[in-house]
């Protein structure tokens, strides 16, 4: 390792002269270790100070990639619960994921026995793991750490919204009508995004037509639901300017006597606006999760709220653009075959997945706690000890 001219120009700026030294690899080591200790020394504090308080924790795995980078690494997080229901978030710990050898080998399995350990915790302080139901995580929780495992309420809510939109990425995907819809957006943005004849048109209709900083379109995933309501929002956002822009590219192909491109979405204006007020509700529920923002009560209630009034066939939808002060409302009988067919399909999935209109025995005897919601809208656990 070694020092760059820049550093030692912000060293001499930021620090004092008696504190300037070399920068090398062993400082850099123990300061990886320092930092690692002070952090561990405070979470052990943390949690034996507030042991009391915590009705139960719950271990979340969950592995993503970096965007930088593009590793993936494997994070362990706590989820204490507290009397007063509030959900309290604590890492305790990441490291690289190897796909090739996760679901055989055991070093993931000590890797978790050994974080659990440095934070003073054990495989017995926990009775349930949650995480998506990808076949590495799973297996961890259920077939190495033995914990009864539960869908994360985030990860849930998108397997149900993904299986139930279309959003697959196969046309094959329920209802077959929103696959297509999003087939049609997609290549709207990618036309918009990568023509090069245009120059910069797009941004210049988008700054003389539309109001605020944003000049591009957003990226879309076919398999994320965030990634697809946000795309689908900035593109009724900008609908009026779309429209322009392909009007130009039909003038310019007939002045060089070329076919005119085709508007993917022509005539679908109608049917976003519809799909979009009932994604909405359930696109905001999963960005607040996201952000650990609401608590456990809140989370759960809301999403009820949602499958009951949002989601039902026979009351009005709300329009994605309605504030408190100015609600408007779709009438049921107004939806467009596709969103009434989407809204009974996202009732459905959520209902099977979370909110349990009935609970089977094949379930209780399965899970330590089971998690119903009934149609008259309350909320009750049902506990089965196991004999």
């Amino acid at each position: 390792m070694m020092d760059y001219e820049d550093s030692r120009l912000k060293e001499a700026l930021v620090a004092k002269k008696e504190m300037q030294c070399t920068l090398n690899a062993k400082l850099v080591r123990e300061a990886i270790i320092e930092v690692y200790s002070s952090t561990r020394k405070a979470v052990m504090a943390f949690l034996a100070s507030n042991v009391q308080q915590y009705p139960n924790l719950t271990m979340i795995a969950d592995i993503w990639t970096c965007k930088t980078t593009g590793r993936k690494p494997l994070g362990i997080r706590v989820y204490p619960v507290d009397n007063d229901r509030i959900l309290i978030s604590v890492m305790l710990g990441t490291r690289k994921f190897m796909e090739i050898e996760m679901v055989e080998s055991k070093l993931h399995f000590y890797f978790c026995l050994r974080t659990l350990e440095d934070v003073g915790l054990s495989v017995g302080n926990f009775y349930v793991a949650t995480s998506d139901k990808g076949p590495d995580v799973h297996n961890l929780m259920t077939n190495r750490l033995q914990y009864q495992w539960e869908w994360c309420m985030v990860r849930m809510s998108h397997a149900a919204t993904c299986a139930s939109c279309g959003m697959k990425g196969t046309n094959t995907s329920p209802p077959p009508g929103m696959s297509s819809l999003i087939s049609k957006m997609n290549k709207t943005i990618l036309e918009v995004k990568h023509a090069e004849v245009t120059g910069d048109l797009v941004k210049e209709v988008f700054s003389s037509m539309t109001g605020g900083s944003a000049t591009t379109f957003l990226s879309c995933s076919d398999a994320r639901f965030l990634s697809v309501t946000k795309a689908m929002r900035r593109v009724l956002h900008k609908w009026e300017v779309i429209k322009v822009w392909y009007n130009e590219r039909a003038a310019k192909a007939a002045r060089e006597n070329k076919p005119p491109p085709v508007f993917p979405l022509a005539g679908e204006h109608v049917a976003l606006v519809k799909v979009m007020s009932l994604l909405q509700p359930l696109a905001d529920l999963k960005r607040s999760c996201q952000a650990e923002d609401p608590t456990q009560a809140e989370g759960l209630l809301n999403l009820h709220s949602i499958c009951l009034n949002d989601l039902d066939l026979e009351k009005a939808a709300c329009y994605y653009l309605s504030t408190p002060k100015k609600p408007f409302w779709i009438q049921p009988n107004l939806l467009t075959p596709l969103a009434t067919a989407t809204r009974r399909l996202l009732q459905e999935a959520l209902d099977k997945c979370f909110l349990y209109g009935t609970v089977t025995t094949r379930r209780l005897q399965k899970h330590l706690l089971c998690l119903k919601c009934s149609k008259t809208g309350v909320l009750h656990h049902n506990p089965f000890t196991h004999q």
